[in-house]
């Protein structure tokens, strides 16, 4: 932990952040590269295809094949994102409870002293009251 009571990452957990940006990185890389790729290839495959299937039929292989792919890539995206997204989520929320504590422990402090005053300056009050009273 630091001075500032901010906690850090554990070993066991490191690059949470730079993990989310690369899964991140990733994504849109494949998108870039399916894209370009597929209109390429696509065409292609559609120019080979139709000398043994009708246009249309060829059009389609190439697209349902586009699709898969696409529809496989972006399942890997997904998991690495969700998986780091997770791991994130709960490094945050364990270093909210240990960055936080010393300035609840403070309060706490501060408001158990204000209330043993009070209570102290009550009991001394009723005292002398009860005597005076007598």
């Amino acid at each position: 932990m630091s001075g500032g009571g901010v906690s850090y990452p554990r070993e066991s957990d490191p690059h949470i952040a730079q993990s989310l940006a690369l899964g991140l990185a990733f994504g849109v890389a494949a998108t870039l590269f399916l894209g370009t790729g597929l209109i390429f290839s696509g065409f292609a495959a559609y120019l080979s295809l139709t000398p043994y299937l009708e246009p249309r039929w060829a059009a389609l292989a190439v697209g349902g094949f586009g699709l898969v792919l696409g529809l496989i890539v972006a399942l890997i995206g997904r998991v690495i994102v969700t998986k780091s997204t997770d791991r994130l989520v709960r490094w945050v929320k364990s270093s909210a409870i240990v960055a936080l504590a010393p300035h609840i422990l403070s309060f706490a402090a501060r408001h158990a002293k204000l209330f043993g005053l009070a209570s102290a300056a009550g009991a001394a009050f009723f005292a002398t009251r009860s005597k005076a009273s007598k």
